[in-house]
């Protein structure tokens, strides 16, 4: 059965910027540190046992003991144990090593000023994220790793064509795949492997070369394939 606090503790806890955003520390052991933080503030130590701990939180002594270990391993606290002279522990102290900068905190006036006067974050699509642009019209995007790959199946002559036949198509159309990687296929193999031409003169596409005749010429047109 879980630990039942005597009471509902009535503070409240602050985490310093190294623990909160450390990535090697559970949440459990975050929050574990803002209560010793807090609880320090007295006598300069935590002497509080780990059944006071778990009873708070709802969680097991070995859950407090792993959160113990979890940041003296990053040096985040400090633990020494008070001796009776039958070697019986008589006292421990927790001393939290990271704390809280006061100085650096903006007050509420200068948070309401900020919140005020700060434009609404632009989002950046995630599938041009860290893309570089090519084609005439600068409008093919491709990562470094998706260039890479194209360049070791396909020569760079040939990659260069299907990116400008490719920017093209996407241009004219005003086509916004949700990647140019995948999209720009066709154009790969028509540069490696032009379509037959048609009595008319025109290149027949994938679909028509294979025989389909279900689909509108319209459609046709506009699919990057």
């Amino acid at each position: 059965m879980l630990n039942q606090p005597e009471r509902k503790p009535d503070y409240f806890i602050q985490i310093p910027p190294e623990v909160l955003f450390e990535t090697k520390l559970s949440a459990g052991a975050k929050l574990f540190y803002g209560e010793v933080l807090f609880l320090t503030y007295t006598y300069g130590f935590c002497s509080q046992k780990n059944a006071y701990f778990a009873a708070n939180h709802r969680v097991s002594l070995r859950t407090v003991e792993n959160w113990i270990k979890e940041l003296k391993a990053l040096n985040l606290i400090k633990v020494e144990l008070i001796r009776k002279q039958n070697k019986e522990v008589e006292l421990r102290k927790i001393f939290a090593l990271a704390k809280i900068d006061f100085s650096k905190m903006p007050s509420l006036n200068q948070i309401s000023v900020q919140a005020e006067a700060s434009p609404p974050a632009r989002i950046t699509k995630p599938s041009q994220k860290q893309k570089k642009p090519y084609g005439a019209s600068q409008n093919v995007f491709l990562s470094d790793n998706e260039m890479g790959e194209l360049l070791k199946n396909h020569t760079k002559e040939q990659t260069e064509k299907a990116i400008e036949l490719y920017s093209e198509w996407k241009e004219d159309k005003g086509a916004n795949p949700r990647s140019d990687f995948n999209s720009m296929q066709w154009a790969l193999r028509e540069i490696e492997k032009p379509a037959p031409i048609t009595k008319s003169g025109r290149r027949l596409t994938a679909v028509q070369e294979s025989g389909c005749d279900e689909v509108s010429e319209e459609t046709l047109a506009n699919l990057p394939f």
